[in-house]
């Protein structure tokens, strides 16, 4: 109807794990008497978690209406958050009534999107009567940096690398000739010349 206000969820967009909040927008309310309203608006609960509804910088916010009363259901994969809201003081002018805070499922790397279906609008007792435009929660693809082998072995002879510098015993008799770190060297120079010094 052409003497309808219009209520618009906006857009927005972030990627798991992020939060994101939704404007609700009106139409001029100059003049229109308006101290409540209500509405419902629906997500897909499997990509996105509705967790507060703010106030601050807002119309309801500039007429010191306070805190919003909140409630959200999940049925299936759709949530829903019913918002209700009034005061004492009649809204003015046109622009953000509440934002909607949202939290993407932090598992969900990939790129898709959520449509913000707005439903049950009511203001005051029914006078404005409401209309509604829906809006969208995109989700943005989470950058994935794989490394591959993500475990190495480098091999020496006489000594094993292992990761990043770790060292492991190469299990070889003591010899001469082993490098190996670990192994002790051989004693058995050293009791030849002994031997020797011993001879007449």
């Amino acid at each position: 109807p052409a003497s309808a206000l219009l209520l618009s969820a906006g857009s927005g967009s972030g990627a798991a794990g992020q939060t994101v909040d939704i404007a609700i927008t009106s139409g001029s309310t100059t003049g229109l008497g308006v101290v409540s309203f209500t509405f419902d608006l629906s997500y897909n609960a499997t990509l996105v978690t509705a967790t507060d509804v703010l106030e601050a910088g807002t119309l309801t916010g500039t007429a010191g209406w306070g805190d919003a009363v909140f409630n959200v259901t999940v049925t299936g994969s759709t949530g829903r958050i019913r918002v209700s809201h009034a005061g004492s003081t009649a809204l003015s002018g046109a622009g953000e009534i509440v934002r909607i805070r949202f939290v993407v499922n932090p598992a969900q790397l990939g790129a898709t999107s959520t449509g913000l279906t707005m439903s049950n609008l009511t203001f005051n007792e029914g006078d404005p009567p409401g209309t509604t435009t829906n809006g969208t929660l995109t989700i943005l693809a989470t950058p994935v940096i794989a490394v591959s082998p993500n475990t190495g072995e480098v091999n020496v002879p006489g000594m094993t690398t292992v990761g990043r510098g770790g060292r492991v015993p190469c299990g070889r008799p003591p010899r001469r000739s082993c490098c190996c770190c670990c192994c002790p060297p051989s004693s058995e120079p050293l009791r030849r010349r002994r031997r020797r010094l011993l001879e007449p």
